[in-house]
């Protein structure tokens, strides 16, 4: 089981309706989705030897400046470039959070839907 965490809407929320690609980087004002980072570092914790995947449509490395920025450069995440190839990694065991109703082969949870998990 791997947990898979959307950038932009997800992991950082914005006011803004909409799509928000590359707000972070932007200058859109942005918080940080607290809930959803404690989750991450209850989950790195509590499955040291699984995968954490922190991706975006914006790359991989905007993906990596984005977490550092939220708190979570420290849990041992892979960063990837979200697109039909890494969306096929998805398996049916893994948890996915995505504001967007992606098609992988796991259940997507929304960006506040974090209360719903263990440790959230």
């Amino acid at each position: 089981m791997r947990l898979f965490v959307d950038v932009d809407d997800t992991l950082v929320l914005y006011n803004q309706k909409g799509v928000n690609p590359y707000g972070a980087i932007c200058g859109t004002p942005y918080i940080v989705n607290e809930p959803l980072v404690a989750f991450i570092h209850w989950w790195a914790k509590e499955h040291p030897d699984a995968l954490v995947v922190i991706w975006s449509g914006g790359g991989r490395a905007y993906a990596q400046n984005v977490a550092a920025r939220a708190g979570c450069s420290d849990v041992g995440a892979a960063y990837l470039c979200k697109d039909r190839d890494t969306l096929a990694l998805v398996d049916k065991d893994d948890i996915v959070f995505d504001d967007q109703p992606i098609k992988v082969a796991a259940r997507v949870w929304g960006p506040y839907d974090v209360a719903g998990q263990q440790g959230g």
